[in-house]
């Protein structure tokens, strides 16, 4: 586990830093609050624009980049291409809640998610990439 500092002058311990991308803010809230309290430290953007200046921003803490397929701004394959760009390694998990671009395709490789979908599948997912990590 690493540990942050927070402004308040305390650390915090935790598992990873979550870059979540998700225009819906009461979807973006629950799946915020279910990935802290699996311990990790989570980053919120509601466009692929905001999230492409976040992960330029704060490349080296994000361990993990959640997309939804379908954002303001810019698509989040797109959104994905562009991080690869900055960081060839970086691992992006994509999820939808749209059922008719499922049949999409996905970069190689890429994991995906359906919403809505259960805890112990996205913890399942970040745990894998985690591992992949070491």
């Amino acid at each position: 586990m690493d540990k942050i500092r927070l402004s308040n002058g305390k650390e915090l311990k935790y598992k990873a830093v979550i870059l979540l991308v998700e225009d819906d803010e009461q979807v973006r809230s629950v799946i915020k609050r279910l990935l802290e309290k699996m311990g990790y430290v989570v980053l919120e953007a509601g466009s692929g624009p905001e999230g492409l200046a976040i992960f330029e921003a704060r490349a080296k803490e994000i361990d993990i980049v959640l997309i939804d397929l379908v954002i303001p701004g810019m698509d989040g394959r797109i959104l994905n291409d562009r991080i690869k760009e900055l960081n060839k390694n970086a691992n992006c998990i994509f999820m939808s809640g749209r059922y008719d671009i499922l049949n999409i395709k996905l970069p190689e490789g890429a994991k995906f998610i359906p919403k809505p979908f259960l805890p112990e599948d996205l913890t399942i997912i970040v745990r894998e990439l985690m591992k992949k990590n070491k």
